[in-house]
């Protein structure tokens, strides 16, 4: 649950990186009226900005710590595998991705991160062959 859940504050600041870089495209395009338009959107833009470099630090400190507490051949592939779950269904339901994907193609999706998943859980070490994480300070 913790890996899990940390995964989705990345892909959270992935999904603000692509508002951010969305709204700044549009701005550039509208060509807003100084007066009243800039205003407006770049204090959007920095919001975005601020919420997605927090979300992306949340993500590194949350990546740190899980590297203290667990099984690092484990808990890389694991936290990798969560993000891009999360990074993906983020997408989907923030820019639905997946609005013009024939059924067949969702389904090989679906099939496709079952397979990621269960090769993660084989990389799950058995209780028998458990190392404990370094005492030393692990960084990224």
């Amino acid at each position: 649950v913790f890996v899990t859940l940390s995964a989705l504050a990345g892909a959270q600041s992935v999904v603000h990186g692509k508002v951010l870089s969305l709204e700044v495209r549009y701005a550039i395009e509208r060509h807003y009226d100084c007066a009243s338009g800039w205003r407006t959107c770049l204090s959007y833009i920095g919001v975005v900005l601020v919420v997605g470099l927090f979300m992306a630090t949340f993500w590194m400190l949350q990546l740190q710590r899980a590297l203290s507490f667990f099984h690092s051949p484990f808990v890389i592939p694991l936290l990798q595998a969560s993000w891009i779950f999360w990074t993906i269904v983020s997408g989907i339901i923030t820019f639905e991705e997946f609005s013009d994907m024939p059924a067949v193609d969702i389904g090989g999706f679906v099939v496709s991160v079952v397979v990621l998943f269960l090769g993660v859980v084989l990389l799950a070490p058995t209780r028998g062959h458990v190392q404990e994480p370094a005492e030393e300070d692990v960084s990224i």
